[in-house]
């Protein structure tokens, strides 16, 4: 806006008159200058708005204008101004609020035509701004706004027309100051704030509204630095946040990338993943969430550790296993879960018998095999995680032997054998060792007839000579290995 500021009467100022600026043109006396405008006590000027001074003047010499603050230079308007008569000027907020301001106007010899009668400026508080339309909690924010006072300002926060607080009672008004959004204020789109004068409570100016809320975060809540995921396992990768764009999923070794999880999902707080099982086991893996519209907005998870895929592999009975019936077995295997175990017992494709329903993973159990069991060349150990069906091993297929027996079948008790005559000892068994042959003669052993022979089925004896003739001996045959 410009102002004109007329009046009605003229001044006219001759080098004859006596003033205080004395010897305007000592050679010219009919050179004068008019003002205008400027020539009146209540004249106010507003900073920052625009301003005609207007004159006449038979003056020869370029004019310069000058502002002074009662006797002390202040700033040069214009010198030697493009139109005669008059200039636009413009006051800056470097203008404090006062009322003894005046215009000084000289020739380009410095010689005073007229100074203009004292004027105000006044003071004004405007412009108030804060660095952003959407601001978020714990960030910090500059506040900053347009004065030329010279007291404190108060700044406040209001969200729509109500007072919500002081941010600063009182502050210099140096045009800025910088706040902290604090947490406990109520997200909302209304906010404003309001910049006042400590002495003139009418001299004031609101913000434009602008928006507090959270700000924008990832946080990964899974992994955590107690996770361990096995490779060919599907796990959960989890996380919160407050922002609508999708997010990428990166994996980390140390500070090393490894590999993609998904370069572009939903926000959503949860992405299903199976861990590959070419990864190296190790300690030091994170998985890194980041925005995709923003690459500075991201969270890493706790270190967590990668282990190698769950495992079961049964080495005991192997394909050279014979367990006999009623003997004690060692089922032995290697894994790497911490579950127990169930182990079952196959003949063929065939289900028998759970051997147990739930055993420590810790790779060894100790089995006593059944008396009922069948004989057979085709039996299988298979061994199956209690918590995941699909994780199991079977052994080679292994041997079920009846229980080791020695069996005599000859003598019996209808037979006769004479002094120095040859005879057979005849008997059964399973076994594979070498035997022993003995005779007794009641309770009381009489003789080794063989220390060790052969478990074939039969033996050629000299019945001694030396032998006392009577009906109760017996032959015992014993395995050499087992005495039992």
């Amino acid at each position: 806006m410009k102002y004109l500021l007329y009046l009605t009467a003229l001044i006219a100022i001759f080098v004859s008159c006596d003033m205080d600026h004395s010897n305007v043109f000592d050679s010219d006396y009919d050179s004068k200058l008019t003002l205008k405008n400027f020539n009146s006590n209540d004249i106010e000027i507003v900073p920052l708005e625009s301003y005609d001074i207007l004159w006449e003047d038979n003056v020869d010499n370029k004019l310069k204008i000058e502002l002074f603050k009662s006797e002390n230079f202040v700033d040069l308007i214009v010198d030697e101004p493009e139109t005669e008569g008059k200039f636009s000027w413009t006051p800056t907020l470097t203008l404090l609020e006062s009322n003894d301001y005046h215009l000084k106007f000289s020739t380009k010899n410095n010689n005073t035509v007229v100074n203009s009668s004292p004027f105000k400026i006044v003071g004004i508080l405007d412009n108030a701004v804060l660095n952003s339309d959407s601001i978020f909690y714990n960030e910090t924010y500059q506040i900053s706004w347009n004065d030329n006072i010279s007291e404190n300002v108060k700044i406040e926060l209001y969200k729509g027309s109500d007072f919500v607080q002081d941010i600063i009672a009182s502050t210099a008004s140096n045009g800025s100051y910088s706040w902290s959004v604090p947490t406990t204020l109520t997200a909302g789109t209304d906010y404003k704030v309001k910049i006042t004068s400590v002495n003139t409570s009418s001299l004031y100016d609101y913000s434009d509204i602008f928006t507090i809320s959270l700000a924008p975060y990832i946080a990964v809540t899974n992994p955590a630095s107690s996770t361990t995921w096995r490779m060919g396992s599907s796990v959960s990768i989890q996380w919160s946040d407050n922002i609508s764009e999708n997010v990428k999923i990166e994996l980390f070794k140390g500070d090393d990338f490894v590999q993609d999880i998904v370069s572009s999902t939903s926000s959503n707080g949860s992405y299903s993943w199976t861990v590959p099982t070419s990864l190296t086991a190790g300690t030091d893996y994170k998985v890194k969430i980041t925005s995709v519209n923003n690459s500075n907005l991201y969270d890493y998870s706790d270190t967590f550790t990668v282990s190698l895929a769950p495992d079961i592999t049964v080495t005991n009975p192997t394909s050279s296993t014979t367990w006999q019936i009623g003997s004690n077995a060692s089922i032995q295997w290697d894994d790497n879960i911490s579950e127990n175990v169930k182990i079952e017992l196959y003949k063929g494709d065939d289900f028998v018998q759970d051997i147990i329903a739930t055993t420590s993973s810790n790779g060894s159990y100790s089995w006593t095999v059944p008396t009922s069991l069948t004989a057979g060349t085709d039996y299988k150990v298979k061994i199956t995680s209690v918590n995941n069906s699909s994780l199991y091993d079977y052994s080679d297929t292994f041997t079920v032997s009846l229980a080791p027996d020695i069996t005599v079948t000859n003598p019996t008790s209808s037979t006769t054998w004479q002094m120095g005559s040859s005879v057979s000892i005849q008997w059964s068994d399973n076994i594979s060792e070498n035997v022993k042959i003995e005779l007794y003669k009641g309770s009381n052993a009489v003789q080794t007839i063989s220390s060790s022979t052969s478990s074939n089925g039969s033996y050629s004896w000299t019945v001694s000579t030396s032998l006392t003739p009577g009906s109760d001996y017996k032959v015992k045959i014993t395995s050499v290995n087992t005495s039992s």
